[in-house]
């Protein structure tokens, strides 16, 4: 994370996922928002140097993800994994996004 604005992040920052096809990617919980788990879907293909393995990390560790996801002001808390090392400010709050929209 070198701190440079990437063009298609801050477009998705911005919009989100505005793409009325599904992903055929399965959302993998239930409590995951559907438009949460659409723009994850996205932003690992956005930027798939970060968030690449998103999907599959969400996926793969659903107790850390809900706990993070569930907390009252999740931007002060730990990203899960190694997501709380190597983002810049930006892909923070993208990967914000995908969770809580309304944060």
């Amino acid at each position: 994370a070198d701190g440079s604005l990437n063009n298609e992040e801050l477009d998705f920052f911005v919009k989100g996922n505005l793409s009325l096809e599904k992903s055929r990617r399965v959302k993998p919980h239930a409590w995951f928002p559907d438009q949460g788990w659409e723009d994850v879907i996205k932003l690992a293909a956005v930027s798939p140097d970060a968030f690449g393995s998103l999907p599959d990390d969400i996926e793969r560790n659903e107790k850390a993800w809900k706990a993070w996801f569930d907390h009252d002001m999740p931007e002060t808390a730990p990203y899960p994994g190694r997501y709380e090392e190597g983002l810049n400010d930006i892909q923070q709050l993208l990967l914000l996004r995908c969770f809580r929209v309304d944060r």
